[in-house]
């Protein structure tokens, strides 16, 4: 894998269509797949294999936001949309996208970095700290100075990851048997003590909120103690969490709490 990136690619992608109000649905499975879900605890969005839709009280809906593509990566962080994947009919992009993001709400993306190199499948960023899962390559990928440069890193075998958003040297990983701590960006691994068979993580500005694949738990600091949420799931695939907003892709279909877990709704 090229390690060397372009430090500033300033091309906007040109769209050849753009979101309507035709771009609503209300059953996510019909754009293919859900392969992700984000939130920044005021509004909820799914990555799909037809875009990015964001959950809209009003209209008790999905919207898509901007142009289709197959968004397999996806994180937000202090306002900016983080994406990579396949570019789809809507974005003139190369296959894959590499790093691609977007500051106005995902109306329009920006390259940003590997663009035509990385199909990211998992994606975190926290201030300058980016790391991904480069499926391409079968390797996790990080970069420390906002992805000018990248490296590979060993890590032992992962279901998931997220980085402290407050704190861009710590990452979390769940094996699909444990959690491991490090607080300088994967040099080293601390195992944590937290519940059997977790897969899932994700870490909030209040919490971090771990899951396998039936159970959810809570915990203001990694190192616990974790809560059980009252709440049996069937198949989790992906959590994101902010504030007292969880959302959880539970067997394709998304559902969600915004009392930090008390009660989940479907949508």
């Amino acid at each position: 894998m090229n390690k060397a990136l372009w430090a500033t690619i300033s091309s906007l992608l040109l769209l050849t269509g753009c979101a309507t109000d035709a771009e609503h649905t209300t059953d996510l499975g019909s754009t293919g797949h859900v392969h992700n879900v984000a939130t920044n605890g005021s509004e909820m969005w799914a990555g799909t294999h037809e875009g990015l839709y964001q959950w809209e009280d009003d209209s008790a809906s999905w919207r898509r936001l901007g142009p289709s593509f197959d968004v397999m990566g996806l994180s937000y962080h202090d306002g900016t949309f983080w994406a990579s994947g396949h570019p789809g009919s809507e974005l003139d992009s190369p296959d894959p996208i590499g790093l691609i993001r977007s500051g106005d709400g995902a109306t329009t993306w920006e390259a940003h970095a590997l663009s035509g190199e990385v199909d990211f499948h998992m994606l975190d960023v926290s201030e300058s700290s980016m790391v991904g899962v480069a499926a391409n390559y079968g390797a996790i990928v990080r970069s420390v100075d906002g992805g000018a440069n990248w490296e590979t890193f060993d890590v032992p075998p992962l279901t998931d990851f997220a980085l402290n958003p407050q704190n861009p040297q710590q990452l979390l990983i769940a094996t699909g048997e444990g959690l491991l701590l490090s607080d300088d960006l994967g040099e080293s691994f601390t195992e944590l003590d937290v519940p059997a068979g977790i897969t899932t993580v994700d870490w909030s500005d209040t919490a971090v909120v771990i899951g396998s694949t039936s159970e959810v738990f809570t915990s203001p600091s990694p190192t616990g103690p974790f809560t059980v949420l009252d709440h049996t799931f069937s198949d989790i695939g992906a959590i994101a969490a902010s504030g007292d907003v969880i959302v959880v892709l539970d067997a394709g279909e998304v559902v969600f709490s915004v009392d930090q877990g008390q009660q989940f709704l479907a949508n």
